[in-house]
């Protein structure tokens, strides 16, 4: 039912622009508008119903992805009430990651505003939850449609109207554009582009016009705080503006300079005004939030999945970074559609993509000269595009993707222009010549249509989309890590599955016994409706979620029925063996998932550790699955490879790396669970140095991100639990118990460290442990249905991981 009004939707959605255009032109054809007026309408709406078609045709109902979680999804900016006020303090991330660099303020204010409309999530005391992610993807969809729009006006004062709007179909139908529409965290590259774009319109305009009109004044000071305000991109808005301002009013057709009037300098005044007001304003709000530099030093990095330039000297970087130029040239013509683009090794000076993107940049080189003497508007393509290489090509400074797709848009913008000018000289004036150039561009543009489409589909979960990676290049160590951690996850989230339908069986034979239950039964029946909602809560927040947890739904349902009813028979036998029967297949079926996406994730990681011995990530999560598996000793013997890792390379140091403090209490609590009476040396040693590392990293919470600093704090209660079920496992019950009054002190909301407190009280000053007993407090949480231990971690520093 769900699915179907979801096609209706869509389909509503496309009929509805049909009728929109069939209207347009019956106006259009009531008021006599001329054919060029007439073209000028419709053109538009086939755009857009070209974009609707290729976008809404497949579903993009998909659940946040990825960074989409962070800055939307649980971003406290987008949603609560006054967040329009206080995102204009906060950087990107709202200080919840170590990037904090970035501050794009009107791209929160998109989000705030898109959770308040209609449909878009549910308001609970002017705070946004259950957001769909769907609506978010629409409007990043109008926002390419924009986009596209203002492209092809703004070209049709450069090129004939035919080039022109042929190009921003192209450009509209772009298979690298699909991850600016799917992925919603896009949104910030298609706003500043916008703001670009519309400036240099506005801005265009006015030098045609010889003077600025009020109303373009206003758009052209609105574009230009979008392009600053949503990305850092958007300053390329400021050379090109000038190279415009210097080029003139000069199009395709013209050769002569003297043949151009002169623009008045009231109207490069009122421009360099227009422009440099918003930049001030930027620059000055930027810096009393984030500061004037950029820092990307490598602390808190996954050395595996980040950007690996940031690891690297100078001298290793560059040749990598020319590398880059070609990658954004090849991205035009022969796209990559994959997420991750991090080679397996880095290009080196004789590499084929480094020779290639030296090559691009020579004549990129000699190509500005050319466009200089000529005074060529494509130079303005050329500014585009190379003011965005020197912002993410990491040749000036390391950032923190190596490439990327979301990354595109001045350089498919660039592109536009010269296949615009291209199509411009070959059209002519004559049917003939138009026909031979867009009927080759249209096959063009069929096959990037089912391309496209077929990208949209991958980006239906993280697992699919990652997966694909893996499958373009199983041998790069990369996407084998990526689609490991994400199967390892996989994996868990099917086991936590697991156990909740084990809790619905549960509920079943409570019920069983009495199908009019009693008093007592609702007692019985209660705690275990109370851990399923909790589940429920967890997991229900998208969608998809919804439509996989379908069955424990149901099951949920029949229980709040029989706790809802006062007295009579609430469910009956046959409500109970239909629901049992649904459910015991379900829990079947997730038992082989976890076991196969554990399975998998073991072998990817495997592979990963073998091919890159040096990594931390890549060992501390192999660590992880192991013990998922059940095979503590493996788990511990990578978890000492992590800190041995650290202790060699020392990039960044040891005790400043949130994996290696994981790692440290990981270890130490296996050791805590298998060690032999006469071995204190190895849990101690991990515990002493992850409570040095910690306590040195939060003396330095001023210039750490909120979020961390909230992490750290957990990790720190976690270590002094451990440390304190050390103490008891070694009979020193009087140290084990100050730790723990000092750790309630400080946060008395722990359950943990309070119920370890009164188990020891219950133990009595000279109270001590059986050896064989030695571990039967450490936790009971499990990882499986045949559950080992599980340490804290698990609830905790799990989200330093991927």
């Amino acid at each position: 039912m769900f699915g179907a009004f979801e096609i209706e939707l869509h389909q509503a959605l496309i009929l509805g622009w049909l009728m929109a255009g069939g209207a347009a032109l019956w106006i259009a054809h009531k008021l006599h508008l001329s054919r060029a007026k007439t073209i000028n309408i419709l053109l538009p709406m086939a755009l857009g119903l070209v974009i609707f078609t290729l976008y809404v045709s497949t579903r993009f109902n998909y659940d946040f992805l990825i960074d989409d979680v962070d800055i939307i999804q649980t971003n406290p900016d987008v949603k609560s009430a006054d967040g329009w006020r206080t995102l204009w303090q906060h950087d990107y991330w709202s200080g919840r990651s170590p990037d904090q660099n970035l501050y794009r303020p009107v791209t929160i204010l998109s989000y705030w505003v898109n959770a308040r409309l209609p449909r878009c999530a549910e308001i609970v005391n002017g705070e946004a939850v259950q957001m769909a992610p769907r609506y978010f993807r629409g409007v990043n969809m109008l926002l390419l449609l924009g986009l596209s729009w203002v492209l092809a006006l703004w070209l049709t004062r450069y090129v004939q109207q035919a080039a022109a709007w042929t190009v921003a179909f192209l450009f509209a139908a772009h298979p690298a554009h699909g991850e600016m529409v799917n992925y919603v965290v896009c949104r910030a590259d298609l706003l500043a582009m916008l703001g670009v774009l519309g400036f240099l319109l506005m801005h265009r305009l006015s030098l045609e016009q010889g003077r600025w009109r009020w109303w373009q004044a206003g758009l052209a000071v609105l574009a230009a705080v979008v392009a600053f305000g949503s990305k850092e991109s958007g300053l390329i808005l400021i050379p090109a503006a000038f190279s415009q301002m210097w080029i003139g009013p000069r199009n395709a057709s013209t050769d002569i300079i003297d043949d151009i009037a002169v623009t008045p300098k009231r109207v490069h005044l009122a421009s360099i005004v227009f422009l440099l007001l918003p930049a001030v304003a930027y620059f000055a709000m930027r810096t009393s939030v984030v500061g004037a530099g950029m820092d990307y030093a490598p602390t808190f990095v996954d050395d595996i999945r980040d950007n690996p330039l940031r690891m690297v000297p100078l001298a290793e970087r560059i040749p990598a970074a020319i590398s880059i130029a070609w990658f954004y040239t090849r991205q035009i013509f022969n796209p990559d559609t994959s997420y991750y683009h991090i080679p397996e090794t880095l290009p080196t000076w004789t590499t084929r993509e480094t020779i290639l993107g030296l090559m691009v940049i020579l004549f990129s080189v000699i190509l500005a000269w050319a466009l200089i003497r000529r005074r060529s508007w494509l130079l303005l393509g050329l500014i585009l595009a190379a003011g965005q290489y020197v912002l993410v090509g990491n040749l000036l400074l390391p950032v923190g993707v190596y490439a990327a797709n979301r990354l595109i848009l001045p350089f498919s913008i660039a592109a536009a222009m010269l296949l615009a000018a291209f199509l411009h000289a070959k059209c002519g004036h004559s049917t003939r010549s138009r026909a031979a150039v867009l009927l080759p561009t249209a096959a063009v543009m069929i096959v990037m249509a089912f391309t496209l489409l077929d990208v949209n589909t991958h980006w239906a979960t993280e697992s699919r989309l990652l997966g694909r990676d893996f499958r373009l290049d199983p041998e790069n160590a990369v996407d084998k890590y990526n689609f490991g951690t994400v199967r390892a996850r996989d994996g868990k989230r099917a086991h936590d599955y697991t156990q909740a339908l084990q809790s619905v069986i549960e509920m079943l034979a409570i019920l069983q016994k009495d199908p009019s239950p009693t008093a007592r039964t609702r007692e019985e029946l209660r705690p275990v409706s109370i851990r399923l909602h909790e589940f429920m809560d967890k997991h229900s927040d998208s969608d998809e979620n919804i439509r996989q947890i379908r069955p424990l739904r149901d099951a949920v349902v029949l229980g709040d029925r029989v706790l809802a009813q006062e007295e009579g028979m609430a469910v009956t036998p046959g409500d109970i063996d239909t629901t049992g029967e649904t459910v015991r297949d379900d829990l079947l079926k997730h038992h082989m998932l976890t076991e196969k996406y554990w399975s998998e994730a073991r072998v990817l990681l495997e592979g990963v550790v073998i091919r890159r011995p040096h990594s931390r990530s890549a060992a501390l999560e192999l660590g992880k699955v192991y013990e998922y598996l059940d095979e503590p000793e493996k788990a511990r013997v990578q978890y000492e490879r992590v800190v041995e890792v650290a202790q060699t390379t020392g990039v960044p140091r040891a005790f400043e790396d949130v994996k290696v403090v994981e790692a440290h209490l990981r270890a130490a609590w296996l050791w805590m669970e298998v060690r032999n009476q006469t071995d204190t040396i190895s849990p101690s040693r991990h515990l002493l140095a992850a409570e040095q590392s910690i306590s040195g990293l939060l003396d330095k919470r001023e210039d750490l991100p909120a979020g961390h600093v909230l992490k750290l704090e957990e990790l720190y209660r976690v270590n002094q639990l451990y440390l304190a079920k050390f103490s008891a496992q070694l009979r020193d019950i009087p140290s084990a118990q100050r730790r723990l009054r000092n750790l309630l002190l400080k946060f008395p909301d722990y359950e943990e460290a309070r119920a370890e407190m009164a188990r020891l009280i219950d133990l009595g000053p000279g109270g001590s442990l059986k050896p064989e007993s030695s571990t039967d407090h450490l936790g009971d949480s499990p990882f499986r249905s045949a559950p080992r231990r599980q340490s804290h971690l698990d609830h905790t520093a799990n989200s330093f991981g991927p």
